[in-house]
C-alpha cells in the first residue's frame, strides 16, 4: 500500500524505556544495532547537522511535499510569530484550552500565544514537582558528573508511532496541543518528539486537535537521521533536565500536577493534525554569521555547566536559546552571560557559543546607552586610576542622587548600586610598600 493512503504523518515517540522489544524495534528503524561509540556518536550527529543546516530549504520543500500528500494533513508555513499564531487561533477556534509541551521552538510563539483569548496549560513543568518532604539534590549546574555512557545512551528508545489507527477519537479532550518536533523527516514527512516523562504521550491521546512547529532546521534526510537525532538531544540532555526539578511546597503546584484532569472529553470522530512549518528569523541566520546555531539539536546540554543558567531562564531555556532570543527580537538583552565557555565544553556538535554571543553582544553595544555601559564595565582599570587621582572628587559625586541618575541614563548603571569609594594609594602601592 502506497505510504500517502495513510490519513496522517506518522508521529513518532523516543522516551526512556529499557524493553527489549523497543530496543529491537530501534534496531529495525535504525536498519542495523548502532554500537555505543562516543566519538562516532558525535561524529554522525554533527554530520546530520551539517547538512540540515545547509540544505534548510531543499528539505523543508521536500518535507512540505510530502506532508501535503497525507490526506487528513494540514501544513502552512509561518514567516515570524505573529503568522504562527494567527494560524493556531484559527485551528482553536471554539476550544479554550491550549496545552503547551515545553519546547524552544514553541518558547518562540509564547510572547504571542499568552495574548490569545484562551486557557494556556504548561504540560511539562507539573511533571517535575517532588513531594513535600523530598530533598532535592541537584540544584547548580556544576554539581553534575558526566553520565554520557553507554546505560545513558540505551535509556532513550523508539517507544511507538502514531498513525490514523491510533488517532481514532476515542476519549477525546476539547483541548487543543501545541508541540514542539525534535526532528521531522523530509523523505515521508514524519515528525519525532522526545519525552522525559509522559505529558506527550498524553497529549497525543487526548487533544482534540493536535498543532506540531517544525523549525525549520529540525527537518533532516530521512526518519533514520530524525531518530538519531531525536535520540542524541535525549542522551545528552538527560542530566540537564535534573535542573527543572522543584519541591511541590504550595497548594497551587499540587494541583496542577495532572493539568489535563479537569478538562472534560467531547464527542469527536478522529483528531486534527496540523504542521506549523517555522521560519522566523532562520532563513535569514541560515547566510549570516550566526548559522551555526542552526546545527544546535536543542539537547540542552549547555545548561549543564553554566554558570548563569538560573538567570537566563527568564528569556530561555538553555544559553544557545539566550542567544536565539536576542537575535529574534524577542530578548532585549546579551549581557549576562559570562563567557566561561563552558557551553562550548558539554556542546556535544561543537557550536561555538561563545564566540557568537561576543559578536552579538559588540553589535548590542552600538547603542549610546550600551556603548557607554560596555566602556566602562570594560575599563574599570582605567577609571579606577582615574578615580584614585581625585579621590574626594570622585567620592563627593559618587555620593550625590543626581550623578547616580545621570550614570544611569548614561551608562545604564543602577543608581541603587553602591560605588566602591576611592583611596589615593592603589591597591598596588599598598601591597609593593610592606612586601618583603
Amino acid at each position: 500500500m502506497d505510504e500517502y493512503t495513510k490519513k496522517s504523518p506518522p508521529v513518532v515517540l523516543i522516551e526512556p524505556n529499557s524493553r527489549q522489544k523497543s530496543r529491537h524495534l530501534a534496531k529495525i528503524m535504525l536498519k542495523g544495532e548502532v554500537k555505543f561509540n562516543q566519538r562516532e556518536i558525535k561524529r554522525r550527529i554533527k554530520k546530520i547537522r551539517r547538512y540540515s543546516q545547509e540544505n534548510m530549504n531543499v528539505l523543508s520543500h521536500k518535507f512540505s511535499r510530502n506532508v501535503s500528500q497525507y490526506k487528513d494533513a494540514h501544513i502552512v508555513f509561518a514567516n515570524d510569530a505573529t503568522e504562527a499564531v494567527d494560524y493556531i487561533n484559527h485551528v482553536v477556534q471554539d476550544i479554550k484550552v491550549v496545552a503547551v509541551g515545553k519546547s524552544s521552538t514553541v518558547d518562540e510563539l509564547l510572547p504571542v500565544l499568552e495574548k490569545g483569548c484562551y486557557r494556556l496549560i504548561d504540560s511539562y513543568s507539573s511533571q517535575f514537582i517532588l513531594p513535600d518532604g523530598i530533598q532535592k539534590r541537584i540544584n547548580y549546574p556544576w554539581q553534575f558528573q558526566s553520565t554520557f555512557n553507554r546505560s545513558a545512551w540505551d535509556t532513550f528508545e523508539y517507544s511507538r508511532s502514531t498513525d490514523q489507527k491510533d488517532l481514532s477519537g476515542h476519549g477525546l479532550k476539547d483541548i487543543v496541543a501545541l508541540l514542539g518536533v525534535n526532528a521531522a523527516s523530509a523523505d515521508d514527512g514524519s515528525l519525532f518528539l522526545l519525552q522525559h516523562s509522559n505529558n506527550i504521550g498524553t497529549m497525543l491521546r487526548q487533544a482534540r486537535k493536535l498543532v506540531f512547529v517544525v523549525g525549520l532546521e529540525k527537518i533532516v534526510e530521512n526518519s533514520s537521521d530524525a531518530l538519531f537525532q531525536t535520540k542524541c538531544a535525549g542522551a545528552f540532555g538527560m542530566e540537564s533536565i535534573l535542573l527543572d526539578l522543584k519541591v511541590g511546597d504550595t497548594d497551587k503546584e499540587k494541583r496542577v500536577i495532572d493539568p489535563l484532569s479537569e478538562v472534560p472529553e467531547v464527542a469527536a470522530s478522529s483528531q486534527e493534525l496540523h504542521i506549523v512549518l517555522l521560519d522566523n528569523g532562520r532563513t535569514n541566520i541560515a547566510v549570516g554569521d550566526y548559522k551555526e546555531l542552526l546545527q544546535c539539536i536543542a539537547c540542552g546540554a549547555c545548561s549543564k555547566q553554566c554558570p548563569g543558567y538560573r538567570y537566563l531562564k527568564e528569556f530561555s531555556r538553555y544559553p544557545k536559546d539566550y542567544l536565539w532570543s536576542f537575535l529574534i527580537g524577542y530578548n532585549p538583552s546579551i549581557e549576562l552571560c559570562s563567557n566561561c565557555v563552558m557551553c562550548e565544553v558539554e556542546c556535544p556538535v561543537d557550536i561555538n557559543l561563545s564566540k557568537l554571543i561576543a559578536k552579538a553582544r559588540a553589535e548590542y553595544a552600538t547603542g549610546i546607552t550600551h556603548f557607554w555601559r560596555t566602556r566602562l564595565i570594560s575599563n574599570v582599570g582605567r577609571f579606577a586610576l582615574i578615580g584614585s587621582l581625585i579621590p574626594s572628587l570622585f567620592n563627593w559625586f559618587s555620593r550625590r542622587k543626581m550623578f547616580r541618575l545621570l550614570v544611569e541614563r548614561v551608562a545604564g548603571i543602577d543608581r541603587r548600586r553602591k560605588v566602591p569609594a576611592f583611596n589615593r594609594e592603589t591597591f598596588e602601592q599598598w601591597f609593593r610598600s610592606r612586601h618583603v
